[in-house]
């Protein structure tokens, strides 16, 4: 592996799987009682209502590939991870991720980074684009709820690619 490779991988990947310290700790997971947490104030909106756009989600995509890959697999932030955090604003789960992730440069990354990463992870979960980016302030993100109701999972054992039309699930070049 290259220098500025691996060093990519490094401070990007941490954000996404919380401290991967050498005891082998957890990842990122939901704070306790996340599915109470309700959004600050105006129109609730939720993970449902199309909050990151594709083209946002593609440049998560190529962040992942190229930092986050290095510890992690999309099947990392499938839906056992995002069920954690239902409920909880994608205030909470950004706010998470910056102060963790990378791991040895906690908030290293740009902030639109940080929002970059979570529409793909949206992404990845079939939640639907819109025709806004996710912001990553905190006024963007803390009314916007983690929820939805997962489709069935049937079609993609028959095709498990069906579902990354617009996006790649591999890493670019990989074998």
């Amino acid at each position: 592996m290259h220098a500025p490779s691996f060093a990519l991988g490094v401070l990007s990947l941490a954000w996404l799987s919380g401290p991967l310290a050498a005891q082998d700790t957890t990842r990122v997971t939901a704070p306790a009682g996340a599915s109470a947490a309700a959004p600050a104030g105006g129109a609730a909106r939720t993970t449902l209502d199309g909050v990151f756009t594709t083209a946002q989600a593609k440049r998560g995509e190529e962040l992942f590939w190229n930092v986050c890959a290095e510890c992690h697999t999309t099947d990392d932030f499938g839906r056992e991870f995002l069920e954690g955090w239902k409920g909880a604003t994608l205030w909470t789960l950004y706010d998470e991720l910056r102060n963790t992730m990378p791991e040895d440069n906690p908030g290293g990354l740009r902030r639109s980074e940080y929002a970059d990463a979570i529409a793909y992870m949206l992404h990845l979960n079939d939640f639907p684009p819109g025709d806004a980016e996710l912001g990553s302030a905190r006024e963007a993100l803390d009314p916007i709820k983690i929820e939805w109701d997962p489709p069935s999972t049937e079609p993609e054992k028959a095709n498990p690619e069906a579902k990354r039309d617009t996006l790649t699930t591999r890493r670019p070049g990989a074998r």
